[in-house]
Parts: C-alpha cells; sequence; structure tokens
C-alpha cells in the first residue's frame, strides 16, 4: 500500500461542515474526517489534514496556498476537491457582487436589487449559464493545469487524487444550465488529471441520490460524504 502517513485534503467549502436551515453536517461527518477514522481504524497511521475555505476556486489553489499545503506540509498523498464555485451560473458578474458587498452600498438597496435579479435566475442563466461564471473553463483548465505541474515538480511529490463536482440534478430547476456547467468542468478535471480523477460514477454509481446531498443540492450530507469516502479508500488503499 502507498504511503498515508499524511494526507492534505485541499477542499472548499463541500468537504467542510455547515450549518445551514436545519440541514447540519457537522465535523466528524465530513469526508476528511471519515476518511481518516476508517484508515486508523485499519491499522493506517496516518493523518488527514483538512485545509478547507469556503468559496475557494481554481485561483485559490496556487501561488502562496500551493507553498503553505504542499511545500510546507509535504504530505504524502492529496486530494483536491474544488470547483463548483468556479462553475455556478451567476446571476450577477462577479465585480457586481464585490460592489454589492461594499460598505458604501446601503443594506435596503442591495437586498432589493438582489431580490429583482433572484426572480430572473432562471431566465439569465438559461440564456447563457457561462456568462457570470467566476472561473471561465479556459481559466480552470489552467489554473489546473498549472497545479497539476507544480505538484509534479515538488522535491517530495504527493500523490493526488482529484474529486469531480458533485451536483444533484434539483440544481437545474434552480438555476437552468448548472449541470451542463458542471460536467463541462468536470471534462477538464478528467483530462488534466487523467487517471487522478474520481469519477462521479465511482463515487455514486446508480447517480447522485437526493438524501446524499444538502437542501441545497450541492453540498454533501453526511451520507454523501460517507460515499466520497469510501471512494477515496478504494483508490488510495488499492
Amino acid at each position: 500500500m502507498r504511503d498515508l502517513r499524511r494526507i492534505v485534503a485541499l477542499t472548499d467549502s463541500v468537504g467542510l461542515p455547515r450549518i445551514a436551515e436545519g440541514d447540519h453536517t457537522y465535523w466528524d461527518d465530513v469526508w476528511p474526517q471519515v476518511l481518516e477514522r476508517v484508515l486508523r481504524e485499519e491499522g493506517v497511521k496516518t493523518e488527514v489534514i483538512s485545509c478547507g475555505m469556503r468559496s475557494r476556486t481554481s485561483r485559490d489553489i496556487n501561488r502562496l496556498q500551493f507553498r503553505e499545503h504542499v511545500i510546507m506540509k509535504r504530505p504524502t498523498a492529496l486530494v483536491l476537491q474544488i470547483g463548483v464555485v468556479d462553475c455556478a451560473p451567476r446571476i450577477f458578474p462577479l465585480r457586481v457582487r464585490k460592489a454589492l458587498g461594499s460598505s458604501m452600498v446601503p443594506p435596503a438597496l442591495r437586498k432589493r436589487v438582489i431580490a429583482v435579479r433572484s426572480k430572473q435566475r432562471a431566465k439569465i442563466t438559461s440564456r447563457d449559464p457561462l456568462r457570470y461564471v467566476y472561473v471561465p473553463p479556459a481559466l480552470f483548465e489552467r489554473e489546473v493545469t498549472l497545479f497539476r505541474d507544480s505538484i509534479a515538480d515538488a522535491e517530495a511529490a504527493p500523490f493526488p487524487l482529484v474529486l469531480p463536482i458533485l451536483a444533484h440534478d434539483c440544481m437545474d430547476e434552480k438555476s437552468p444550465g448548472f449541470l451542463a456547467n458542471v460536467r463541462r468542468y468536470n471534462q477538464i478535471l478528467a483530462e488534466v488529471w487523467g487517471d487522478a480523477f474520481v469519477p462521479v460514477s465511482a463515487i455514486f454509481p446508480d447517480g447522485i441520490p437526493r438524501e446524499s446531498m444538502s437542501f441545497d443540492g450541492y453540498h454533501l450530507a453526511a451520507s454523501g460524504h460517507a460515499a466520497v469516502a469510501k471512494a477515496l479508500h478504494a483508490r488510495l488503499c488499492r
């Protein structure tokens, strides 16, 4: 079996606990903790370091974060989970979203603008689901390729695994085009990472069950985290 002494889980919010509108996933339920627990129960002396960051995109994983989480921590294996923040259809360009979040915009005005725009979500995203994504496909490909090449060139290169972007079919009801974006960005991950990419079918062979996802359709419920941990365990220990 490969060296699993230290595994870095470099994730966005999908790999983190969350509490939202009664939809709770706690620290002990998330896949990095489940994976570590299963490996230790099997006698593997390992630590899984959760390096999750909410709203992380592919633009965040290079440069300073690569140094922090790969060069300094020197993992023997690394699991990357990003992409949903990059590819999700949006109703505002990123610069407008940042402007609305500024203290210069009165809260009442911000709320009114967002409410009006939100009512038009289906029309906006169905017309062109890629129009307002935070990271366009070409830039996403460049960033994940740079990360792949940086890992390969590292003095102590970890064994990499890359999780797919996961989203339930219900996402297209909220934001038409969401699933098309997910498929496109997952194809990029598969092409860039090759055998290191873990396909959706390896986690959910019969499709993604609704109960495996949180109410929002793209964060994981406890059973979804367990399925991810099981798929990773199979790849790490084969």
